[in-house]
C-alpha cells in the first residue's frame, strides 16, 4: 500500500482568507502611497489645462 509523506505541510489547494485580506491590504497601501505622492502633480495638471482654456467664469473649478 503506497504511502503518502506530507513533510508536516497540509496540502494547498488555494490561498486563504487571509491571504487575501494580506494582498488587498498591499494593494491598498500602494494606492494610498500613489495618491499621496502623485496627487498634488495631477491637481496641478488639471488646473493648468483648465485654465489655459476658455471657458467662462467659475465654469472650471
Amino acid at each position: 500500500m503506497p504511502t503518502t509523506h506530507t513533510s508536516g505541510r497540509r496540502a494547498q489547494r488555494g490561498a486563504s482568507s487571509a491571504e487575501y485580506a494580506l494582498l488587498a491590504t498591499l494593494i491598498a497601501i500602494a494606492i494610498l502611497g500613489a495618491v499621496t505622492l502623485f496627487g498634488g502633480a495631477t491637481a496641478g495638471l488639471f488646473s493648468r489645462t483648465c485654465s489655459s482654456m476658455s471657458f467662462q467664469e467659475g465654469s472650471c473649478s
